[in-house]
């Protein structure tokens, strides 16, 4: 057995204490034999930040591509939650659109950077004040996540209509 080489931050476990008793510690970790290491070569274990948990979520990653292709129009159900949505839908599609891309923006890439941001603090934790910055870019996060939740929780719903059980 051995450890899974990993990247991002060393430490994944915070007390989350003020500035003077705040410790960090490196207790989660992967481990594999060396079949698995020969079947799995191309894998990559990553260290995210530190969200709602105190530990560090380990992702391990197989086969990583991205691919870009152009997404399909489609109504969002959180737009519903803003007043202007309806008159937005009489008007015409595209601006429909464009009202999407400023309210809202890509949820994966702010989510992406929010993390990215949240990381680069959690790397600096020990500076003066990133305890109360870190908190603050957590419940940042947490609201992204609640917007992504509702995202995946329509399209899903769309899926089950379509597909079935």
């Amino acid at each position: 057995m051995a450890e899974i080489p990993n990247k991002g931050l060393h430490f994944t476990w915070s007390n989350r204490r003020g500035e003077e008793d705040c410790t960090w510690e490196r207790l989660d970790r992967a481990f594999a034999n060396v079949a698995w290491f020969q079947r799995s070569d191309n894998a990559i274990l990553t260290n995210l930040p530190i969200t709602t948990s105190d530990h560090r979520p380990l992702l391990l990653q197989f086969n990583i591509k991205d691919t870009f292709r152009k997404r399909p129009y489609r109504f969002e159900m959180m737009w519903s939650y803003d007043a202007r949505c309806e008159e937005k839908l009489k008007i015409t599609r595209n601006e429909l659109k464009h009202w999407n891309k400023t309210v809202f923006g890509n949820i994966h890439q702010k989510k992406r950077k929010l993390e990215e941001e949240l990381e680069e603090i959690q790397i600096n934790i020990d500076q003066q004040g990133n305890i109360e910055k870190e908190r603050k870019k957590r419940k940042d996060w947490e609201e992204i996540l609640d917007q992504e939740q509702a995202m995946w929780m329509q399209k899903s719903r769309a899926n089950w209509i379509v597909q079935g059980d």
